[in-house]
């Protein structure tokens, strides 16, 4: 990731990485690696926490550069399904985006 934004809340450590990128090459889709991040970090999240005995919650996100339309062929879902696989399209987007990122990071 390109980022990481780090937010402490309460007794919590939100860690949240955050890679912008075009996904026009993103031939497995849904499948690809960096998309899966977001489910496969939470095994460390729970590790950690164990470890540490301390709040910590880890998130990843895609920023996508590419428009979803223009990628609707090789994911074939719907963008309501790539948000719930933390991928979030700032052109189509703009307004509105690093808000779902901040709202869905810091409920986790």
């Amino acid at each position: 990731p390109d980022f990481i934004i780090w937010v402490k809340s309460n007794d919590t450590q939100h860690l949240i990485f955050v890679d912008p990128k075009g996904l026009g090459h993103a031939w497995a889709g849904l499948e690809d690696e960096k998309i899966k991040l977001h489910k496969n970090i939470k095994d460390i999240e729970g590790a950690l926490g164990k470890k540490t005995k301390k709040k910590i919650a880890l998130d990843s996100f895609i920023i996508s550069v590419t428009r979803y339309q223009d990628l609707r062929n090789t994911f074939n879902k719907s963008n309501a399904t790539s948000e719930e696989n933390h991928i979030l399209f700032q052109k189509d987007d703009k307004k509105h985006y690093i808000k779902k990122l901040m709202s869905v990071a810091l409920t986790s």
